[in-house]
């Protein structure tokens, strides 16, 4: 307690165990700023650079609009195996919907569902939304 509340007393405001608030206390006093990260479970079957690198495909082709879903993930997480020669304990070098599913939650990302454009918004071209802005400019002039 320095110029606040006791541990006793933050504990019991915040909801929180005291006995984690004490543990954290002596971890800053030590100069410990976390704690370790220790995955549970079994390895991956990718090494964390290689995960990397397909959170990176599926992010860039999130930002650019096309989203990837489950299906397209493992064929092309299938493709890359082929292409590399690794070997992976996936039959045939395709990994399960569980590993899939398990990706996607290990990294934070979401499934992306496609939808289909209505016929109406797949026909819009670069020249329609040109002409639809200086229509509008000059109504709003």
């Amino acid at each position: 307690m320095h110029g606040g509340l006791s541990i006793r007393d933050t504990a019991a405001t915040c909801g929180v165990p005291k006995s984690t608030l004490m543990r954290k206390c002596q971890q800053i006093k030590k100069g410990i700023t976390s704690e370790p990260t220790v995955r549970r479970g079994r390895p991956t079957a990718f090494s964390t650079a290689n995960e990397s690198i397909l959170v990176n495909y599926v992010i860039r082709m999130n930002l650019i609009g096309v989203g990837v879903d489950q299906k397209q993930l493992l064929e092309s997480v299938k493709e890359v195996c082929k292409k590399l020669n690794l070997d992976m304990p996936f039959k045939d070098s395709r990994p399960s919907n569980s590993w899939a599913k398990g990706f996607f939650k290990r990294h934070g990302l979401s499934l992306r569902v496609g939808e289909t454009l209505e016929r109406g918004r797949a026909m819009v071209t670069e020249e329609k939304i040109r002409n639809w802005f200086a229509e509008t400019l000059q109504i709003i002039q």
